[in-house]
């Protein structure tokens, strides 16, 4: 799970990070908000095609700054179900930032705006 910094963050920070923590312990729906069925279509599709991973950008504006995260999800349970194994967070805010996190440059994902 992640755990918030000391410093004092923004409740757009503090909640997205519960939404993660909810995520990760399988509860989607805070993080998905109103694009929840896309992102189960969006699983369906891929895991029917084969896919044993699939990511989830977290694109999400702070304070006036860019920020994005990666969400590593692994296909589990013999292909019925997901479960988040990584979650990456570029250094950079800049566009390059956007790029998907280099080694995973196969892997599809399904980006989100947040909030």
């Amino acid at each position: 799970m992640l755990k918030r910094g000391n410093r004092s963050q923004s409740s757009q920070a503090s909640t997205v990070v519960d939404a993660i923590n909810k995520a990760y312990r399988g509860d989607f729906a805070p993080l998905l908000r109103d694009c929840e069925e896309d992102w189960l279509g969006f699983v369906r599709e891929r895991i029917d095609q084969g896919a044993d991973q699939l990511m989830i950008r977290i694109e999400m504006t702070d304070e006036g700054r860019a920020w994005y995260a990666w969400l590593l999800c692994e296909v589990v349970s013999e292909r019925s179900g997901i479960a988040i194994s990584r979650v990456m967070v570029p250094q950079s805010e800049t566009d390059a930032a956007l790029a998907i996190p280099e080694g995973y440059e196969q892997v599809p994902y399904f980006a989100i705006q947040w909030p």
